[in-house]
């Protein structure tokens, strides 16, 4: 089968924010704020 006929039956993509769409650091400010990098 063909890649785009493959992509056409994906339903649903799932994805963990804590690690799929982040390198999985953490950036600490100076006021104590973390933010995922």
């Amino acid at each position: 089968m063909k890649k785009k006929g493959r992509a056409l039956k994906i339903k649903m993509i799932i994805m963990d924010v804590d690690g799929t769409l982040t390198d999985g650091n953490l950036l600490l400010l100076p006021d104590g704020e973390e933010l995922k990098t």
